[in-house]
């Protein structure tokens, strides 16, 4: 009998531990938070990016960026990665530019230049006169014959 009480007060305690636990956890998940675009926050927006095949060493491409943001802002910062698809085609022999400091201060991100979008509207930054270019920069003392077959990746992220 005795034996029985304390498997009986054993039971009770584990599951009251164990629904104590539950409701205590359950409530850790919870919570809500709300913020304007565009106040106090970046808000990262699509960019599609577009350059020809075949780029050779010592040579540019035009490359170029098409935003869409879904609200009205200023492109303040336009930042690039480069990779590439082979590991001897290494990404620091590519480059993006512009021969306007303007528009390489929107890649630097240095906070001085701005540019304004439209909302719900793909904006080529072409139209502003960007002129932005991909290039390789040509190694000659390096063999980069790798890069021959690789493809060569930018991704941008434009932020207000």
């Amino acid at each position: 009998m005795r034996r029985t009480l304390v498997a009986s007060l054993v039971t009770v305690a584990v599951v009251a531990s164990c629904a104590m636990a539950y409701f205590f956890v359950a409530g850790l998940g919870e919570g809500q938070h709300t913020a304007e675009l565009g106040k106090g926050q970046a808000a990262n927006y699509p960019v599609t990016v577009a350059f020809a095949d075949g780029l050779t060493p010592g040579a540019t491409e035009p490359i170029t960026f098409v935003l869409e943001p879904s609200f009205a802002t200023d492109l303040k910062h336009l930042d690039t990665t480069i990779t590439t698809s082979t590991p001897e085609c290494k990404a620091s022999w590519f480059s993006i530019t512009s021969p306007s400091s303007y528009w390489r201060g929107i890649l630097e991100g240095n906070g001085q230049q701005q540019q304004g979008l439209p909302a719900h509207e793909a904006t080529n930054l072409e139209q502003f006169g960007a002129g932005y270019t991909i290039g390789m920069k040509e190694e000659a003392a390096v063999d980069q014959g790798a890069c021959e077959s690789a493809h060569v990746t930018v991704k941008a992220v434009a932020s207000p």
